[in-house]
């Protein structure tokens, strides 16, 4: 068996990595409840910040017909073609 596996089973065995997560767990949840000095005054949330249908469809859209990458190609395959 894997020498890494073995560790994880020895490990899962005494309970250690049971109190770790707990207290990994803990120590994150008591972070994310304290405010830091530098957090902003207001939090937003993502839906706030995603752009609507219409802005995505805008972004989406070719800023112009061609685009250089497809000059290239099609240079390619006109000489390819001759």
């Amino acid at each position: 068996m894997n020498p890494q596996v073995e560790k994880a089973l020895e490990i899962m065995q005494y309970g250690d990595l049971a109190v770790w997560l707990y207290k990994v767990v803990k120590t994150q949840c008591l972070l994310s409840r304290r405010e830091s000095k530098f957090a902003p005054a207001e939090k937003l949330s993502l839906d706030e910040l995603m752009p609507s249908h219409q802005e995505a469809a805008l972004a989406a859209a070719k800023p112009w017909p061609i685009t250089p990458e497809e000059i290239v190609l099609r240079g390619e395959y006109r000489d390819h073609l001759q």
